[in-house]
């Protein structure tokens, strides 16, 4: 095919002179689009956003479900049959005592 141009080749040589072809194309076609996803995604995004968000919380809200009931079963065995709690001071005063048994 005599004088066409396929578009991987830019310069060619005829008469010992390099010609260079350059295809233009206007942008407005392209600057429109951009413009109209643009608009879409200030649109799209923060609706995608607060789905996330609310399905996000739904679901670990019903992941730890478990481990909310069992957080509250202990916190009411707790209420009802306090325990002495043992500080770090008790275990000092217990490694005192033994110190001394032994000596």
């Amino acid at each position: 095919m005599q004088g066409c141009l396929p578009l991987r080749d830019r310069d060619r040589t005829a008469d010992r002179r390099v010609y260079t072809f350059q295809i233009v194309e206007p942008l407005r076609d392209l600057e429109a689009a951009l413009g109209q996803f643009q608009r879409s995604m200030v649109v799209a995004l923060p609706l995608i956003l607060i789905t996330a968000a609310v399905g996000g919380y739904a679901v670990s809200r019903r992941a730890l479900a478990p481990v909310d009931a069992l957080t509250s079963a202990a916190r009411a065995i707790r209420a009802h049959n306090p325990v002495r709690t043992r500080t770090r001071a008790w275990y000092r005063r217990r490694a005192r005592a033994a110190v001394r048994d032994t000596q």
